[in-house]
């Protein structure tokens, strides 16, 4: 939250001089081993946001807080609505039975129309042939203060862990067993819950596509079935920041506002 404060209510020339401390304050970027002048310096990575069409204000909020205010370039995915499955797309999309052996209760629309909505985005970025991709949904914050710097630290990543398929790269994952840890992000061994930023390879997006033919558990819950094998990462630092407190998905125990 200070830092959205800081894009909304401090003047561009003297936001400038903010971002110089960052070195200070964020000792992660400017001081590592290898320097940064013998890194490649990665300039952009394609990203797409997940949102429902009704979700106006939640577009809003991505638009001005990534792309107004820092310069990003994001692609918009037409999220599934709940509204439009019908009960025999429910049906065919997930069983109760098992979503029962995973999660303890059936899915609610919700849930699946979310995970549906990340299994055809995965699809679509893999017939485009993309090497790498980040995706966001349309309820998180960027917690730094330019593109430049959350470019070059997932870069940071993929020299520290390049057999990484995906990185977590938002907040309230820090609790987890970590593997291997190391100045910028750390090996998990096993995912955490949440699915708000994520960056993912090739290789991690099959892996998604695969795992989710059959939608028996929430998305926020893929990694638990999903990438046990090390493949998997952690920032150190959380680029994302969780900030809405409504629900378009809703389930038995959220405690948002449920939107239905």
């Amino acid at each position: 939250m200070f830092l959205i404060w800081i894009r909304k209510y401090v003047p561009r020339p003297f936001r400038r001089w903010i971002r110089n401390l960052q070195g200070w304050s964020y000792p992660i970027f400017y001081w590592t081993e290898p320097p940064l002048s013998k890194v490649p310096i990665v300039h952009s990575i394609p990203m797409y946001c997940i949102n429902l069409d009704r979700a106006i204000e939640r577009r809003a909020f991505i638009e001005k807080n990534w792309i107004e205010e820092l310069g990003f370039d994001i692609n918009f995915w037409k999220a599934q609505d709940q509204r439009d499955l019908t009960e025999e797309d429910y049906r065919s999309l997930t069983k109760s039975d098992e979503a029962i052996k995973r999660v303890g209760r059936v899915l609610t629309r919700g849930e699946v129309a979310c995970a549906l909505s990340h299994r055809q985005l995965y699809e679509y970025i893999l017939k485009l042939g993309l090497e790498e991709v980040i995706v966001l949904e349309d309820d998180v914050g960027p917690n730094f203060l330019n593109r430049e710097y959350f470019f070059n630290y997932i870069q940071q990543g993929k020299i520290e862990f390049p057999k990484a398929d995906l990185f977590l790269l938002y907040d309230g994952a820090n609790t987890f067993k970590k593997n291997e840890n190391k100045l910028f992000f750390s090996t998990l061994k096993v995912a955490p819950f949440g699915s708000q930023l994520l960056y993912y390879t090739r290789a991690g997006l099959k892996k998604m596509v695969l795992g989710l033919e059959e939608i028996n558990g929430p998305i926020d819950l893929w990694g638990f079935y999903l990438f046990q094998d090390g493949t998997i990462a952690l920032s150190n630092k959380p680029l994302g920041l969780h900030l809405n407190d409504t629900s378009y998905i809703g389930n038995a125990g959220h405690l948002r506002k449920f939107i239905p």
